[in-house]
């Protein structure tokens, strides 16, 4: 008997259904993730990706339409183009990060990133590299298991994701498809030197050249929406143009 309920255990964690007595492993529900979103080698040919979005900013209160645009190679290249109407009056935003430079441009202006600026733009072109799931088979990664939550009504494994020199990335994957649902973060609010939490919704999944991809995301501060955007298009390649990321 106890080498049949031994060998019903190990069924079990090959399935990627929670293991007997708690949840699958972490590099299992990675696998399990990765296989759902196109699998490790379709993902790992397009390390750079180009979005364009639109939806809302809230800021205090005030709802803001949106659109914009977002490409990044790899960890530590992007660039974000941002047009945001605020109560009629129409601004745009870019924010280019290529390694340790950073500039924002305010609509005319151009100006280089303070240090507190570019270490969190840092941090965030890290954690959208940590989201594409296929870099974390890098051994600078470490996969820890964390407590299973829910996500939309539906039950997510939970792996936070270590990396020296960047803050932890908690990743949770819905557990009947197996899809990245929420991404959680510490970040630095921008009205105060704290951080703050903040989780991204990913939700609306559809097939972009032979991967999965999210096309919404709610992005959540301290349990507050922040942004709600619809990705309107999502293109996939091997490169980019290095111009892309010159100063703007």
């Amino acid at each position: 008997m106890q080498h049949l309920m031994r060998s019903v255990c190990v069924t079990l964690v090959l399935m990627t259904i929670p293991a007997c007595g708690g949840n699958p492993d972490p590099q299992t529900i990675l696998d399990k993730a990765l296989a759902a979103h196109g699998g490790r080698e379709v993902l790992s040919q397009f390390p750079a990706i180009t979005i364009h979005f639109q939806g809302i900013q809230s800021t205090h209160g005030l709802d803001s339409p949106l659109t914009g645009t977002t490409v990044a190679l790899g960890s530590d290249k992007s660039k974000t183009t941002i047009q945001l109407d605020v109560v009629g009056r129409k601004t745009t935003v870019t924010n280019v990060v290529v390694g340790d430079k950073g500039w924002i441009r305010d609509d005319k202006i151009t100006r280089d990133m303070t240090p507190d600026e570019l270490a969190e733009a840092k941090e965030q072109a890290h954690a959208a590299w940590v989201s594409r799931l296929f870099p974390l088979q890098d051994p600078q990664y470490t996969l820890t298991p964390l407590e299973s939550i829910t996500v939309d009504d539906k039950p997510a494994w939970g792996v936070q994701v270590s990396r020296a020199g960047y803050r932890p990335i908690k990743l949770y994957f819905d557990q009947q498809t197996g899809l990245l649902a929420k991404v959680e973060t510490r970040v630095r609010d921008e009205n105060s030197p704290h951080e703050v939490n903040e989780e991204t919704i990913l939700s609306q999944y559809t097939d972009v050249q032979n991967t999965r991809q999210p096309m919404r995301l709610l992005v959540k501060r301290n349990g507050q929406m922040v942004m709600d955007v619809v990705i309107k298009e999502v293109k996939l390649a091997a490169a980019v143009d290095e111009k892309t990321f010159a100063k703007p």
